[in-house]
């Protein structure tokens, strides 16, 4: 049974009216309304099936029907939701990916096939389900196909759907070859170049990588940086002393590469400290 048609046989059952159930729920009822209508469809996993399931056990038990029980009422749409729509979450992936591969502008895609722009945003996110999923495929593979055929878009479309460019030269079959793949339902005989891309990347586990390249082997220096230090010297008798404690550290030094000192001290000052301290040195 579709959802619409079980969520209408439940409010008939219980004579629940669309504004009793919005009031009892949450729900607002123009969302019931299109629920019940067909023309929405929530997701198996949303909180608007528990919602809706409370609402109809709350009011059937108000009425004398002791034996209803929400999470039952809530099993049942959920599995009317799966032989409703059958949209997995490998179709929306297969929809995110031929969108953003071809750079697909979804508002001028949502004008063209006559959908709001923000369902189709929901329905990439499998928070959405379309009522139509089989009208829902048709209408995207034909604005696809159509629109986008360039060589390059051809190129891109066969390489997400992993067969040659040869195979996809006309409209009539590149729409069809899209309806397909759009329509797959099994994760696993998948074998789009991008799509394995992305499963992988699910599946990286950087802490795997990191001993791979035996990140823990490497050593690391024990001993930390120092700047070299410094002293300030003021007046020319510190000055003075200041160059002898230069020369002391160059001649200390186990570096044979040439040393540069640069002072601004006055040149006759400079050689009464070279022809008299030095001598002491």
């Amino acid at each position: 049974m579709q959802f619409c048609e079980q969520l209408g046989e439940y409010m008939k059952q219980y004579n629940i009216s669309a504004k009793e159930l919005s009031d009892i729920s949450g729900l607002s009822p123009s969302v019931i309304s299109r629920y019940k209508s067909g023309r929405r469809i929530p997701a198996a996993d949303s909180e608007q099936v528990s919602m809706l399931a409370y609402g109809i056990a709350h009011i059937g038990i108000s009425r004398g029907e002791d034996t209803l029980n929400a999470d039952v009422i809530r099993n049942t749409l959920y599995s009317c939701i799966a032989d409703s729509s059958g949209y997995t979450k490998h179709q929306a992936g297969n929809l995110n990916i031929l969108i953003e591969a071809l750079k697909i502008n979804t508002v001028e895609m949502a004008k063209a096939i006559n959908y709001d722009p923000s369902f189709i945003s929901r329905v990439r996110k499998n928070k959405r389900i379309p009522s139509n999923v089989e009208s829902f495929i048709r209408k995207i593979s034909s604005y696809a196909a159509v629109t986008y055929d360039s060589k390059e878009d051809i190129r891109i479309m066969a390489e997400c759907m992993n067969c040659s460019t040869d195979r996809l030269e006309t409209v009539g079959i590149r729409q069809l070859m899209l309806e397909q793949w759009l329509s797959e339902k099994n994760t696993e005989t998948d074998s789009a170049p991008i799509q394995r891309f992305l499963s992988e990347i699910d599946d990286f586990n950087f802490d795997d990588y990191m001993r791979k390249i035996h990140f823990d082997d490497i050593r690391i220096p024990t001993k930390p940086f120092q700047l070299p230090s410094s002293r300030n010297y003021y007046g020319v008798k510190a000055m003075k002393q200041g160059e002898l404690d230069f020369i002391k550290a160059t001649v200390f030094s186990r570096s044979r590469k040439p040393v540069y000192m640069y002072s601004d001290m006055p040149m006759e000052q400079s050689g009464d400290m070279s022809r008299g301290d030095l001598k002491s040195f």
